[in-house]
């Protein structure tokens, strides 16, 4: 039986909510600055990237990092917690949904300059982006 290490770190939340706020920026700021959008939605997938390959140099074998949001729902001495998980195999698919979006992002400033809703197309991105590390 391996044992398990679990440990407390806030940081988790940092990963998933960088695209979400990301994405309300990259909507309101980039409707009047139409160059921002996609540098806003692609520095919030780089940051998300950045935080993930922190936290994945801090995992050692066996340890799983843990942040809890809330209680869900709770009956009796039954209890569901919305909480992140960090592990091994969490860390690796964050690394490739961060990393892989992050390319993504960039290539599509170029992509979309001149599209006239490309601020709404790096918003829904980073949307995708949380939707999937929410995941």
């Amino acid at each position: 039986m391996i044992s398990e290490l679990v440990v407390f770190e806030p940081k988790l939340a940092h990963i998933v909510l960088s695209p979400l706020i990301g994405s309300i920026l990259a909507f309101l700021i980039g409707k009047k600055f139409k160059a921002m959008a996609g540098w806003i939605a692609s520095a919030a997938a780089l940051i998300a990237f950045a935080i993930t390959v922190g936290l994945f140099q801090k995992l050692s074998h066996g340890s799983i990092f843990e942040y809890k949001l809330f209680q869900w729902m709770s009956v009796g001495d039954f209890a569901v917690d919305f909480t992140f998980r960090f592990d091994a195999l969490t860390a690796v698919m964050c690394l490739v949904i961060t990393g892989v979006g992050s390319l993504i992002h960039l290539y599509s400033i170029s992509y979309m300059s001149e599209d006239e809703s490309k601020h709404r197309f790096f918003s829904y991105l980073n949307l995708f982006l949380f939707s999937m590390l929410l995941l």
